[in-house]
């Protein structure tokens, strides 16, 4: 893995890389309190075939915290992707989104890049954004827990993303490592701001954002996770059957969201991509 920051609308930006650059783009978006390392074992499995790039939006991981907490927005970010791969020189690319991921890109593949973006991955997301699932994740957002040890964080981690789905113990405690940062007194604690829960806090009503997900025209991929209550099945469904009518899959030993770690979620996605 690779390290490179570029500076998009005055944020520096993060970005993690896998493989040859001469290899087909495979730009992989994370969750909303995650960051780019969440690709790290799906990024190992594919980084003979693809050049896999995962940044980490503003606000997470090592790029940098915005000053005003009105830029943690959807209509931010497209802005700040928009440069992203413009400054990189991604002419095509496939796109893989986990959740916030998600969402930036299929509104990202019904608008600026429907000409760029030739495979479209939803992983656990949907059109429609729920208002109690989201208050749900927007009232731990705001905390800011602290941890002696990394043990300590790992348990913790383990907790509150059990479905991610299987993880070894080494794998949770590579996740505790990329997923931390050490405060100014020493305790450990996530690896975010948490300006980041300002606009969730303002969500009263669900959210339909169809208007743009019908517009997708590139091969689009569903993942659910199978105990999800962020993507119900019945979203799903729906999902399969009008705009780019996904290829549905359900992977049954996770919720919201499944961490693609494991060889045979590589496989299926490499699959996917090849055609």
């Amino acid at each position: 893995m690779k390290s490179l920051f570029f500076n998009c609308l005055n944020t520096e930006v993060h970005v993690r890389s896998w493989g040859d650059p001469k290899n087909f783009p495979l730009i992989c978006w994370h969750g909303v309190s995650r960051n780019g390392g969440d690709f790290t074992f799906l990024a190992r499995l594919l980084k003979d075939k693809f050049y896999v790039i995962a940044p980490d939006t503003p606000g997470r991981g090592l790029s940098a915290w915005e000053d005003d907490p009105e830029n943690y927005k959807v209509e931010h970010y497209i802005l700040l992707i928009q440069e992203l791969v413009q400054q990189i020189g991604f002419e095509k690319f496939a796109f893989l989104g986990t959740s916030m991921g998600g969402t930036l890109g299929y509104l990202l593949a019904a608008t600026h890049f429907k000409e760029k973006m030739t495979h479209l991955i939803l992983n656990d997301i949907g059109p429609m954004l729920y208002a109690e699932p989201l208050k749900r994740i927007g009232s731990y957002l705001s905390l800011s827990p602290e941890f002696d040890t990394m043990t300590d964080f790992k348990t913790y981690l383990q907790k509150i993303h059990g479905t991610f789905g299987p993880l070894t113990e080494s794998e949770w405690m590579e996740m505790a490592f990329y997923s931390c940062r050490k405060k100014d007194n020493g305790k450990l604690t996530h690896h975010y701001d948490t300006g980041i829960a300002e606009n969730f806090k303002k969500l009263t009503d669900d959210i339909n954002l169809f208007a743009f997900y019908d517009q997708v025209i590139c091969p689009t991929l569903l993942i659910r996770g199978g105990m999800s209550d962020l993507l119900t099945v019945e979203l799903a469904k729906e999902m399969c059957q009008r705009g780019p009518k996904a290829t549905l899959w359900t992977i049954d030993d996770a919720g919201h969201a499944p961490l693609l770690h494991r060889e045979e979620e590589a496989i299926y996605i490499r699959n996917f991509l090849a055609h």
